[in-house]
């Protein structure tokens, strides 16, 4: 693929970006209860990116979409698309989607995933994140 023909897809592919997540890095401290909000938030002086985003469902065991955990492989759940400029995303961060489009999957809002892997390739228009569901810190 050309240069050219290479912007032109990423800039196509930019369009599907309908949602908006926001992606917390490694010191993002503990996660505190807002009441005004009604659920858990994170800290937002630890946000490595916030902005459009695409969340799929993992539907299917393509051999992509297994993640070892814990010297167990597992199949992440979803797979969230950001554009490729974005960097400083690595396993382990946590997602939230705080927008879905107008239409989208309303369950989709104000889920918390765990960063599995993080696409990485020359040729790609779009960084695929793939994701599991975070499980909540149990409260002590």
């Amino acid at each position: 693929m050309t240069a050219p023909n290479l912007s032109r897809e990423r800039a196509f592919a930019a369009e599907v970006l309908v949602d908006h997540c926001t992606i917390y890095g490694d010191d993002m401290g503990a996660p505190v209860f807002d009441e005004d909000e009604g659920r858990v938030v994170y800290p937002v002086d630890d946000v490595v990116w916030s902005g459009p985003c695409s969340v799929s469902a993992n539907l299917g065991m393509a051999a992509g979409n297994l993640v070892r955990s814990d010297d167990l492989l597992t199949e992440s759940d979803y797979v969230v698309r950001v554009p490729l400029d974005v960097v400083g995303v690595k396993p382990g961060q946590v997602v939230t989607i705080d927008q879905v489009h107008v239409g989208g999957d309303r369950d989709l809002l104000n889920l918390d995933l765990t960063i599995d892997t993080v696409g990485r390739r020359s040729h790609a228009v779009l960084r695929r994140l793939r994701c599991s569901l975070r499980q909540p810190t149990p409260a002590t």
